[in-house]
């Protein structure tokens, strides 16, 4: 079951309801409107993340979305070695090169036209956070990270990459 609602708001008539209704909406982050479908689509591809260093693949896996980084802007360490999941909480893991390292999955469609309910892995602290990945416009996504409560979580702009973006070895 999806919760929609319609709000109808008329500044006349806006009694204290209509205001509480409204603000209830925006701040439990529930459609105004018509729920739009998550498209795929959207999302697939290429995406430099916010900070500019690397660019995560999206693709479907299934109804749902991931993503594994396929460029880095520096892919070796000093000694000029593929930089590996040195942070990651299972030892047996801190071997495996970034390059090809999925950090993006499970993230599921919404009704509201975003992926949410997966998970984001972040390899330069080696912890995992809940996702929502929402489209804002063809070259823009924004991407949030959050433990738990998507209020308290941190919201990133991706940009989509050029079709002249390499690839890292993985």
């Amino acid at each position: 079951m999806t919760n929609t609602f319609r709000v109808h708001f008329c500044p006349a008539r806006a009694g204290m309801a209509t205001l509480l209704a409204l603000t209830a909406g925006v701040v439990l982050g529930l459609p105004a409107v018509s729920p739009a479908r998550a498209d795929p689509a959207k999302l697939l591809g290429t995406w430099i993340d916010h900070t500019g260093r690397g660019a995560v693949e999206f693709t479907a896996c299934g109804p749902a979305l991931c993503g594994r980084i396929i460029w880095m802007k520096d892919p070796n360490d000093a000694a000029g070695k593929a930089l590996t999941d040195g942070n990651n909480p299972d030892a047996s893991k801190r071997r495996t090169p970034i390059c090809g390292l999925q950090v993006i999955g499970d993230a599921k469609p919404q009704a509201d036209g975003s992926y949410d309910q997966g998970w984001i892995y972040d390899p330069e602290d080696g912890k995992s956070y809940s996702v929502e990945v929402r489209s804002v416009s063809p070259n823009i996504l924004t991407v949030r990270g959050y433990a738990g409560i998507k209020l308290l979580g941190e919201s990133f702009t991706w940009k989509r990459a050029p079709a002249s973006l390499g690839r890292c070895a993985a």
